[in-house]
């Protein structure tokens, strides 16, 4: 329920922001009419930077709007079990990269490699990590 409440607003707030850019864009067009004193053509809105980053984002805009109603990922974006996926496998890497850096520390500190047994095995540290991991 406050789910679907969020991507109401979500859907909305879009909403709200196209029409924004659109009034926007209406504004450059009167803006080009009143010191040109005539309409622009094709290549004039070509030209204008700002015309084309105004109808880029209501393309932009359009896609999330379309992706919110069907409920689908924008382009562009993963989707959310993609990205959950992504998330464990970060953190996987940064525990693997500590029990390196374990591994690194004992041998500096005592000069030879850990043993698996005993060392590892000793350390509250790497097997907090280990069951992390795991």
């Amino acid at each position: 329920q406050g789910r679907a409440r969020r991507a109401g607003e979500k859907l909305l707030q879009l909403k709200s922001q196209r029409a924004q850019v659109e009034s926007k864009l209406a504004e450059w067009e009167a803006t080009f009419r009143r010191t040109h004193e005539r309409k622009p053509a094709a290549i004039d809105r070509q030209r204008s930077s700002q015309h084309k980053e105004l109808t880029e984002l209501i393309t932009d805009l359009d896609h999330f709007i379309s992706a919110a109603e069907t409920g689908a990922a924008p382009p562009g974006l993963p989707a959310a079990g993609e990205q959950l996926a992504g998330e464990r496998e970060a953190e996987r890497g940064k525990l693997k990269a500590k029990m390196r850096r374990w591994d690194r520390d004992f041998e500096r500190e005592r000069g030879r490699r850990p043993r698996e047994e005993e060392d590892r095995a000793a350390s509250e540290e790497f097997l907090g990590l280990r069951s992390r991991l795991q």
